[in-house]
């Protein structure tokens, strides 16, 4: 019952916030470009959105044509999945839900509505990566109609889930990431612009802005190096401990050329979600327990704090509360 109350609130915060992050208002514009009345599928074929995020649309906008009924649905789609699967996984479920929220997982899907979706979807998929493997497929599959990006992790998680993580393993995340940097790092501009001064000055101020949103980047590669080496100082011989070990190590190239390319470092959220099982499960095996377990969650409400003042836009915090002169009502 504890647990569900739990998932409750964490619904309710999310789904019930109103005008507030960034994507808000895009989400709002693109929303009042459907028409539930009209025929469907040209709507998903035609619309800029993922094809599983527009059909959802359109049930909720059948429904209401309030755009807070897509929000609320959204959050259930995305707590829900998380939380499921935290419950299936850890042995210390407060611990690991109370990081869901410090570090960020329970932040970012108030602005990337379909990644979010698609990161829970995925993340609950992992439980069927030892048996029962269509079924990590077919969930995969769904989590690829929110955002296609779930085909990619999914598809690197299976190839990753049974690495052991050792020194070639390691070496090669530090190569990739090295080699990422490098290629985007390199004085391309000119060469891409060719003599247009337009196109010029279009990329020179893309990488500027690339570059200013990559400070928080390196901050959080930082944050990352740090807790990797915490977990993977821990002797377990488990396989569970080893693939959660490799999926947080695989979000360090996807950091490091994010902070070139932002859209990049989105790909981490896909495997950041092991630290939310790795990180009690170190703290609560090593002693003095308490010790441990207020360092963790005190660096976690550091690095909170920090990216909810930096990134997201989720301050001031606006909920909705309906009237009956909202269009939820109408056809009630």
């Amino acid at each position: 019952m504890a647990f569900w109350v739990m998932v409750a609130g964490l619904v309710a915060f999310s789904g019930f916030r109103h005008d507030t992050g960034t994507d808000f208002p895009l989400y709002e514009t693109l929303l009042e470009q459907l028409d539930p009345t009209q025929a469907w599928w040209p709507q998903m074929v035609a619309s800029p959105q993922d094809p599983g995020f527009t059909l959802l649309s359109l049930i909720c906008l059948s429904i209401s044509s309030d755009v807070q009924l897509v929000m609320i649905v959204s959050a259930v789609l995305t707590v829900t999945p998380m939380c499921l699967a935290l419950r299936y996984s850890s042995k210390t479920l407060w611990f690991s839900m109370l990081l869901y929220v410090l570090l960020a997982g329970y932040l970012f899907p108030m602005n990337l509505v379909r990644q979010g979706i698609a990161v829970a979807l995925n993340f609950y998929a992992w439980r069927y990566l030892d048996s029962h493997r269509e079924r990590f497929l077919l969930i995969n599959a769904v989590a690829s109609l929110f955002h296609l990006s779930a085909l990619v992790a999914a598809a690197l998680q299976y190839v990753l889930r049974n690495i052991r993580p050792g020194r070639m393993f390691y070496t090669t995340v530090a190569v990739i990431a090295a080699a990422g940097i490098a290629i985007l790092a390199l004085p391309v501009d000119s060469l891409l612009a060719g003599n247009d001064s337009r196109y010029l000055e279009y990329l020179e101020t893309a990488r500027k802005n690339a570059l200013d949103i990559g400070v928080g980047t390196i901050a959080t590669i930082v944050f990352r190096l740090g807790t990797l080496v915490y977990t993977g100082s821990a002797r377990s011989n488990t396989g569970e401990h080893r693939r959660f070990q490799v999926f947080a190590t695989a979000t360090l190239p996807f950091l490091c050329v994010g902070v070139f390319v932002s859209a990049v470092a989105r790909m981490e959220l896909y495997f950041a979600s092991a630290l939310l099982i790795l990180l009690p499960r170190v703290a609560v095996s090593r002693q003095p327990r308490m010790l441990h377990i207020t360092g963790i969650v005190m660096a976690a409400s550091v690095y909170f704090v920090a990216t909810l003042l930096s990134f997201y836009d989720l301050l001031p915090y606006q909920i909705w509360v309906p009237s009956p002169t909202d269009p939820w009502f109408a056809g009630w």
